[in-house]
């Protein structure tokens, strides 16, 4: 099956170098998804400014520099957190990136265990809450609450830099943060969630994609 967005099929060439590990991922399909992240997020109310770039050395060593690809739009870094406004814990719709884009780094058994390794370590700690996560070819995103007294910037910081020791994942600067109102439906993100491999036409039904998981 071809993937497609609302403007017709990706062609397989836009795929990097991206020979897929896990059979049961499509590089094509893989593609599509790139363009409609971005505009998804902005849906969510997610920001649409870049953030300064401002991130401490331990993090940036891991993290090379993004280039321009002919007719794609990259972006160059992505907004870091949002500092907390209350003393309440706040549940964060969270989206973090490979570098490049458009290859899979993250949907191989290795690298998601690696990954469930880190954010389940901060759970358990209390640093955080987690509730979902969803791993995508060359993004992940995660749905957690998030108490007032963590610093959420330097425990993303944290999470990459045990991933990129034990893996060959190599992370974009900064990630997407978006604070979910009370008045948005939670159910609604989660199910965003849930359906994401489907929409990239990754898998039939989200059932049969592995790398979803809740807590």
């Amino acid at each position: 099956m071809t993937a497609r967005s609302e403007n017709g099929p990706y062609p397989p060439t836009l795929v990097g170098d991206a020979a897929m590990a896990d059979p049961a991922i499509s590089a094509a399909a893989m593609a599509s998804q790139d363009l409609r992240d971005v505009t998804r997020l902005v849906a969510l109310g997610a920001p649409t400014h870049v953030g300064p770039a401002g991130i401490d050395s331990e993090d940036s060593r891991h993290m090379p520099q993004q280039t321009r690809s002919p007719g794609w739009r990259v972006r160059q870094a992505l907004p870091h957190a949002q500092r907390a406004t209350s003393n309440a814990a706040d549940a964060r719709f969270l989206t973090v990136c490979t570098a490049p884009r458009r290859k899979n780094q993250l949907c191989l058994p290795v690298a998601a265990a690696q990954i469930r390794a880190a954010l389940e370590f901060h759970h358990q700690r209390a640093a955080w809450q987690l509730h979902a996560v969803v791993l995508m070819p060359d993004h992940l995103h995660v749905l957690v609450t998030v108490p007032a007294s963590t610093d959420l910037r330097r425990l993303i910081i944290a999470c990459k830099r045990f991933i990129a020791r034990r893996t060959p994942v190599q992370w974009q600067r900064d990630f997407f943060e978006h604070r979910l109102r009370r008045t948005e439906h939670w159910n609604a993100k989660l199910e965003y969630l849930r359906q994401n491999p489907v929409r990239a036409g990754l898998v039939e039904r989200p059932e049969d994609w592995p790398y979803f998981w809740t807590w």
